[in-house]
């Protein structure tokens, strides 16, 4: 795949931007770094993505062109970028979703793009977790005592319940998870509704967000 601009962008609960990383690196500086900060929250693959994790989307199908480029973010980030089409995965994350985007000049992505970053899904779900770590400790650098050990995925979750955790984290439907696990969607549903209840949550992202605190996900 192709691409002129890679960046991870980790984004608070408003979707207001946390943390990014891009490659090639310090191509978001600037002006335009003060701009990405500003209006992440206003992005509408952001937002879109947001409440479809785990399901790429291109800028062409959410928004037309012809529209897009009279925005905010059009005029203080992509054209002084040179860039006009955009490909970009939500996964969630730790403390926030994590907006993978991958953008260029010239043609459009085409489905096997998003088919390629569905099979790095694991790979980028692990990847924005570990930014995530790495974000946290630079703005805490330390505890000023020790801190207890996370308790055990074993004494947390049953084996099935971190199997279907892991498949959320993945983005992963009632449906999917009761085909991947060979149980019907009910049961599939009840297993989820334990989990929530397991990790004194109340959203299906709340509890990967646990999961990744209690190292119940796995990178694979």
């Amino acid at each position: 795949m192709e691409a002129d601009l890679v960046s991870l962008n980790g984004l608070n609960p408003d979707l207001s931007l946390a943390w990014a990383v891009d490659s090639p690196p310090g191509t978001c500086h600037g002006d335009v770094a003060e701009a990405l900060a500003r209006l992440s929250s206003t992005h509408p693959v952001v937002r879109w993505g947001a409440r479809h994790i785990g399901t790429p989307a291109r800028l062409a199908d959410i928004q037309p062109w012809s529209s897009f480029r009279r925005s905010a973010l059009f005029a203080d980030i992509y054209r002084p970028l040179g860039l006009k089409h955009e490909l970009e995965l939500v996964v969630p994350g730790p403390e926030g979703p994590v907006a993978v985007a991958v953008q260029r000049t010239g043609t459009d992505f085409h489905d096997r793009a998003a088919d390629l970053l569905v099979l790095l899904r694991p790979v980028l779900t692990f990847a924005s977790s570990m930014m995530w770590t790495a974000f946290e400790a630079q703005r805490r650098p330390g505890p000023t005592k020790a801190e207890p050990e996370p308790a055990s995925g074993s004494s947390l979750l049953t084996p099935r319940e971190c199997q279907i955790l892991n498949l959320l984290a993945l983005g992963a439907r009632d449906a999917e998870v009761a085909r991947q696990c060979g149980i019907s969607p009910a049961t599939a549903k009840k297993h989820v509704e334990h989990i929530l209840i397991k990790l004194d949550v109340r959203t299906r992202a709340a509890a990967v967000a646990a999961g990744f605190r209690h190292h119940l996900i796995s990178p694979s």
